[in-house]
């Protein structure tokens, strides 16, 4: 049995506790919550004193460790990405900042936007690193003796200075269309950047150009004997015909 004092018996699956200890109940299966880790405490104070106030004063709202801004057209985000290898004395984080916006999400996915932005398919989804100066992946180290307000004033002034630049340059529709077009940057590794390019597109009522952008991408996908590829482009251009801005 967990111990008494406060303690909260819950079912959960481990792999939704970030920053939590976990307790195992008897033979149950049952996981007890006793605390927030030390690291996570740090982080979540780090958060509260330095970047929650400026990025409120930014109209960006908090929902867990997200915080966005859904003011149309688009909605930006940055979201605090903890280390698969945090333990409760270690810990690292990072910041994605992402774009997305319900048209984009249902075209891309097929699926309903999602209450939390996070969860939805991004165009734009970008390491904080990759924003300052060294151009290069950034990790904030988190340990027992880390002070909360000087680890918060060094995230708050990446935000400021690196990260809101970025999002506020790419939440211009018409400026991703010109960087995917000259292939000036990948804006996400983890998405086609042709299928986003047709997407927005139609979005910005060129549907002619997002028709011609597909036809070539299922003309590639079957040169290449890529039926899944092509499977894909065919539910994005009749997603496209069905949904509304």
């Amino acid at each position: 049995m967990c111990a008494a004092g406060g303690v909260r018996k819950v079912n959960v699956n481990p792999a939704h506790t970030r920053g939590l200890t976990w307790a195992l109940s008897g033979n149950s299966g049952t996981l007890c919550m006793l605390a927030k880790s030390p690291t996570s405490s740090i982080i979540d104070h780090a958060l509260k004193v330095s970047v929650t106030p400026l990025l409120q004063a930014h109209s960006y709202q908090k929902l867990g460790r997200t915080y966005h801004d859904d003011r149309a057209p688009v909605v930006t985000m940055l979201q605090f990405q903890s280390s698969m290898h945090n333990n409760p004395n270690d810990a690292q984080f990072t910041i994605n900042l992402r774009i997305t916006f319900p048209y984009y999400h249902v075209a891309r996915s097929g699926e309903p936007y999602p209450k939390n932005p996070s969860k939805a398919f991004a165009f734009v989804d970008e390491r904080i690193g990759f924003t300052m100066p060294n151009r290069e992946d950034h990790w904030w180290s988190v340990s027992l003796d880390s002070n909360p307000s000087i680890l918060g004033q060094s995230v708050a002034s990446a935000i400021c200075d690196c990260g809101l630049p970025f999002l506020n340059t790419h939440a211009d529709l018409n400026r991703i269309c010109d960087i995917i077009e000259t292939n000036a940057i990948v804006l996400n590794h983890n998405s086609n950047s042709s299928i986003d390019l047709a997407i927005i597109q139609a979005y910005n009522g060129n549907p002619d150009i997002a028709r011609r952008i597909i036809d070539e991408q299922i003309a590639i996908a079957r040169s290449s004997f890529n039926p899944r590829y092509e499977q894909n482009l065919l539910g994005v251009y009749r997603r496209l015909s069905e949904i509304t801005r």
